[in-house]
């Protein structure tokens, strides 16, 4: 794994095998070369992904040289990474300033701690413990997060200790003045669409895909929907049906439910055979190789803070296959394409039990309907407890105690959606949703934490900037979070590069402004509208994905619970316990932030089997934090 670190000479014991390079007043070590360059006082180090920079509107291929060029000659640095397309770390030192910047949606995880001196700065929070000269005290703040949400994973800018963060969005650290420096962030206001921006959206997704690839080929992670469907047909017309490939996982999770997403596996091969490319298969086998999964990726998994999530395994394991079947050093995904077109809403509403899909996408689209501008101003005037949508959604959710009432103003408003998308699993406003283990006395604390450094967008005016904000947010929330990160932390193992075309700059600006109308609404078009039509309009493809089930066994309602057969599983079930033994979080967890009672009675219950199934995910969260702990030998 590539690794950096800044540290004193007196520190320098701590490390092996690494370069040594001056950076301004400090020193830098590596242990791999990243791109450098040199031009009189200015010393700029490069780490990452660079895929191009935009100009005219659209993405350009240019050399590192001619990068670093227009880089140093830039009046605002900030802006002119804006119009950068990667995924990456810069440290920039001049005779002025000595500063570390991110690329726009801050992909990169760069972890800090600020001591009397200077910062500690890394990608690897094995080397900035290993440099820590007091106790590390636990972010009991950042761990309700992870326990509470399905990415488990502390928020962008924390870990899981107190002292130590990791750089945030629109975020630099000058390592001169020893500040942390942030950009205000201005929300897009959505705009009326015509039917010709459908074009636009293909344009964009066309040119980075022309632009993406450093051997003109690319590997697919596969699944059966509609993203990484657009995907393997746009690629196959743009690189060749040759130079494009998939790959696909069967997944056993435990022995009664044999392979729990037969559906996906059945709808990939025709995919395939109707793009005209080959997909290579493998399996997971959680119930006879989950400690297997895990002792492979745990240097990874403790080096970057990647909890051991069902994703990390998946993502290590279709890495593994890419590099042992395929020439192709690139890799996409269809990942981000949810969150950015639809917040998240998209799995044809599985808890809705009708068995029509168009329906239940319906469905899905009320929820969308949820964060809508027109719901919003419902909020504001006072007018929401009765529209029919949001009742209608509260009784198929089957939730009560609601304490529904009136926002008091627009900030009220605005965090009562955020609080919702981004704080609970429910996912759903007025939902006390915050996980059993917490105090109740503690979740109004935690709360506010969230407002105050992550919901305080001083911009945001109305609803109609709502859309530009949720995709800001989800950059500190779930796309960095314990299921979508691991797709750029596993394939770099292999020596592979993973992109995410949906989460690139253009795109992800179009989406901001993009009407309610557009499939975010109760009008009739579908969800992911400009996406779903032109796989209709170019591909033709969408006869071959809306035909039977999604993808996994709860499409059908059987074994709908995928955390409760992974704690099924004989393999999982023998490494958890084990895991517990070794790291129970009822030591290292505050009394005052958690129910520790509740905690001890969880695991307890879990080794006895008698563990009730609305109480598996909690378990399964849990076992990631002592596992983490475990891999960092806290």
């Amino acid at each position: 794994m590539n690794s950096f670190y800044i540290c004193s000479e007196t520190e320098k014991k701590n490390l092996i095998n690494f370069k040594l390079h001056k950076f301004g007043k400090d020193n830098l070590y590596v242990n791999f070369s990243p791109n450098i360059y040199f031009k009189n006082d200015k010393k700029i180090f490069f780490y990452g992904d660079f895929t191009g920079i935009y100009e005219d509107n659209k993405l350009k291929k240019i050399s590192f040289e001619k990068f670093f060029i227009k880089l140093s000659n830039a009046r605002d640095i900030n802006k002119f990474l804006e119009c950068v397309e990667g995924r990456f770390l810069i440290f920039y030192t001049s005779k002025n300033f000595s500063k570390i910047f991110l690329d726009k949606f801050s992909k990169y995880d760069v972890f800090y701690f600020k001591n009397s001196k200077k910062f500690e700065v890394s990608n690897n929070l094995k080397l900035v413990i290993s440099n820590f000269k007091n106790k590390l005290n636990l972010d009991n703040t950042s761990i309700s997060h992870m326990l509470n949400v399905l990415g488990t994973r502390p928020p962008k800018k924390s870990t899981i200790f107190e002292n130590i963060n990791r750089l945030g969005v629109n975020e630099c650290l000058d390592l001169k003045t020893s500040k942390l420096i942030y950009s205000e962030f201005y929300p897009n206001y959505s705009q009326d669409y015509e039917y010709e921006k459908i074009d636009e959206y293909y344009e964009i997704m066309e040119n980075y895909i022309k632009n993406f690839s450093k051997d003109n080929s690319a590997t697919i992670f596969m699944s059966s929907g509609f993203d990484s469907s657009f995907l393997g047909s746009l690629t196959q017309k743009v690189l060749g049906k040759k130079k494009t490939n998939g790959v696909n996982l069967k997944l056993k999770y435990s022995e009664r439910s044999g392979v729990y997403n037969k559906f996906e596996v059945q709808k990939v091969k025709k995919i395939a055979d109707f793009l005209g490319i080959n997909v290579y298969f493998d399996e997971i086998n959680l119930n006879t190789k989950f400690h297997k999964y895990a002792e492979e990726t745990s240097d990874v998994s403790s080096s970057r803070m990647l909890p051991m999530t069902l994703a990390l395994i998946m993502h290590n394991q279709l890495s593994k296959l890419s590099s042992k079947k395929l020439n192709s050093e690139t890799l996409l995904s269809g990942e981000v394409s949810d969150g950015a077109h639809n917040f998240g809403f998209a799995q044809y509403a599985n808890f809705f039990k009708h068995e029509d899909n168009g329906f239940r996408e319906y469905v899905d689209k009320m929820y969308n309907y949820i964060y809508s501008p027109s719901f919003f101003q419902k909020l504001l005037n006072g007018k929401f407890e009765n529209d029919e949508i949001f009742r209608f959604l509260i009784n198929s959710k089957k939730f009560s105690n609601l304490k529904i009432k009136k926002p008091k103003n627009v900030n009220d408003a605005k965090n009562l959606m955020f609080n919702a998308l981004f704080l609970t699993d429910s996912r759903f406003p007025f939902v006390n949703n915050q996980s059993k283990i917490l105090q109740n006395n503690s979740k109004k604390k935690i709360d506010n934490y969230f407002y105050k450094n992550y919901f305080n967008i001083k911009n945001f005016k109305n609803s109609k900037q709502l859309y530009s904000c949720y995709l800001h947010l989800y950059n500190s929330f779930h796309w960095q979070a314990g299921t979508v990160v691991t797709m750029y932390e596993l394939p770099e193992i292999y020596s592979l590069k993973m992109s995410m075309p949906f989460w690139n700059i253009k795109i992800q600006d179009y989406l901001s402004k993009m009407p309610e109308n557009w499939g975010r609404g109760l009008e009739t078009r579908t969800l992911k509208y400009p996406l779903k039509e032109n796989l209709f309009k170019k591909f033709n493809i969408t006869k071959v994905l809306e035909i039977g089930p999604h993808s996994y066994q709860y499409d059908v309602n059987k074994f709908s619970n995928v955390f409760l057969e992974v704690l099924l599983s004989r393999s999982a079930r023998e490494y958890m316990i084990n895991t517990f033994k070794l790291y129970n979080p009822s030591d290292y967890l505050s009394p005052n932030i958690f129910n520790i009672n509740f905690v001890n009675r969880l695991i307890k219950e879990f080794k006895n089997k008698n563990f009730l199934e609305h109480n598996s995910s909690l378990i399964y969260r849990l076992f990631a934090l002592s596992n983490m702990l475990k891999g960092l030998k806290y």
